[in-house]
């Protein structure tokens, strides 16, 4: 699509760059909005300190740096069913769509709501696919049932989630 080709894009990779504040002021002092779309890829194979650090901590962080440099529109990547109120439980763990997994993702984002951006976006995919994090058989399961599966709870593919993200932002 054309408007995608005029977009200016800085990316973070904070296991890589390891941004600072000076850094992300700099970067954010350049644009009028922000993508996040960090997450924990396989939630169920990492610990639970490690799942709200990837899922609320550091996003959380991020919203707020950026608001406070004069970021107007933000876009969150979260999922479906973000729930504030639950809670982890052993049988779960930290499985996307457990309790502990739509705690973390319902905290960040009431963290965000309460930055009042100018336009705030949550987007909550059911399912990401083309990814790497998705196996290929589910994809072919989920892709074959979309026609009878509730629009809310359908996969998505992420190109064309990315798209709708951009297109969401409304500056």
């Amino acid at each position: 699509m054309l408007f995608l080709t005029l977009l200016k894009v800085r990316r973070f990779d904070c296991a890589e760059d390891n941004p600072d504040k000076d850094v992300l002021k700099r970067a954010f002092s350049q644009g009028s909005c922000l993508y996040i779309v960090i997450g924990a890829g396989a939630p169920s194979k990492i610990r639970k300190e490690d799942l709200y650090e990837i899922d609320v901590t550091i996003p959380s962080a991020l919203a707020n740096e950026a608001r406070v440099n004069g970021i107007r529109a933000l876009t969150l990547l979260g999922s479906t069913g973000p729930d504030i109120n639950a809670t982890y439980s052993a049988w779960t763990g930290t499985i996307a769509g457990g309790g502990y997994y739509r705690h973390c993702k319902g905290q960040v984002e009431e963290n965000i709501k309460q930055l009042n951006f100018e336009s705030t976006n949550l987007m909550r995919p059911a399912c990401l696919l083309g990814n790497t994090n998705t196996p290929k058989l589910a994809e072919i399961a989920i892709k074959a049932f979309n026609f009878i599966t509730p629009v809310k709870l359908q996969g998505i593919e992420v190109t064309t989630l990315a798209q709708k993200m951009i297109k969401a932002t409304n500056l």
